[in-house]
Parts: C-alpha cells; structure tokens; sequence
C-alpha cells in the first residue's frame, strides 16, 4: 500500500505546478472503482472512464465551502489521469474513505488528520 500511496501521489504532482502542491491538500481514495461506475462525491459525479481510483486536490484548504479544488480520476497502472476542475470537496457527504496524501508539498505523519492548520 505504501508503494501504491507513493506512485500515486507522484502521479499527482507531475499534474500539478509547484505552486499548487506548496498550498493544496491533496487526498486519495485507494478503493478500487470500475470502468462505467458512476461515482458520487460531494456535489460531483461522473463515471469512472477507466478502473482506477479517485484524488481529490483542495487548492484553497483554509477556505469554506465553494472554492477552486480538483478532482483526478487514476487509472489502476497510474498512467492515465484524467483531471476535472471542481468547486466542492467530496466530504459533504461524511466521506472518510480519502487518505491525506500530502499536506502544502509535505507527506504527513497522520494520513487521517485533515486539519488545514
């Protein structure tokens, strides 16, 4: 698992600037999504275009609700992303499947502490 978090959030950086990694949070959830299932976090859905799993990237961690943040869609090798801009995080629905992945470029000792300060 830890290698998989790794690879993962490589990945997510080669999509970001350098800017947006020093103040985004970035999350991942590691449960396996299939191709064509429809996925429903926060006010976002969609279907899933390949089998993979979801990243969701909080661009403004200290704002309220409505502020710019990202959802990325994984395919399971971690070769394809495909990326859409959103304005809601996915835990309005008391998701706490996501793990903090990195926390302003920097990888947390606590992956279930989602405090922005």
């Amino acid at each position: 698992m830890e290698n998989m978090k790794s690879k993962v959030l490589e990945k997510i950086k080669g999509n970001l600037s350098p800017e947006e990694i020093k103040k985004a949070m970035i999350f991942w959830q590691p449960e396996k999504l299939s191709a064509g299932q429809m996925i429903q976090l926060g006010n976002f859905s969609s279907k899933m275009p390949f089998n993979g799993t979801v990243a969701f990237i909080d661009l403004e961690p200290t704002a309220n609700w409505g502020h710019a943040c990202k959802y990325f869609l994984i395919d399971e090798n971690i070769e394809k992303i495909q990326k859409i801009d959103a304005q809601f995080p996915p835990f309005a629905d008391n998701n706490t499947n996501f793990l903090l992945l990195s926390r302003y470029g920097v990888i947390p000792s606590d992956e279930k502490n989602f405090n922005p300060f």
